[in-house]
């Protein structure tokens, strides 16, 4: 992946970097007035942000299992009716893994 920002941030700077200038911090304060720099940075956030959303989404998921095994048994081996649906919430949470890693936005659609 990284190779793959790489390639194309050096292939912005090939294409703008005589036309553009950048002036931008990034999260640690460090100025950036490089447009590779820059185009590299944007890339990697990319990638964080898809992986850091796929496997918070793994863990709400489990999560979301649990509970929903927890209240089916509850409501319909202990008769705790407050409980009865509340499995059904969970539904949106119950995706394969490849739908989750394609998602952007929440609720999942």
């Amino acid at each position: 992946m990284q190779l793959k920002v790489e390639k194309n941030a050096e292939l912005v700077e090939r294409m703008l970097g005589a036309h553009s200038v950048v002036l931008h911090v990034d999260e640690t304060g460090q100025e950036m007035s490089n447009l590779k720099q820059a185009s590299v940075r944007t890339g990697q956030v990319e990638v964080v942000q898809n992986f850091g959303r796929y496997y918070t989404l793994l863990l709400v998921r489990w999560h979301a299992e649990v509970f929903s095994q927890l209240s089916t048994t509850a409501h319909y081996q202990h008769g705790v009716g407050e409980l009865f649906g509340v499995n059904e919430y969970m539904c949106t949470f119950l995706v394969p893994d490849s739908f989750l890693k394609t998602r952007k936005i929440w609720p999942l659609q």
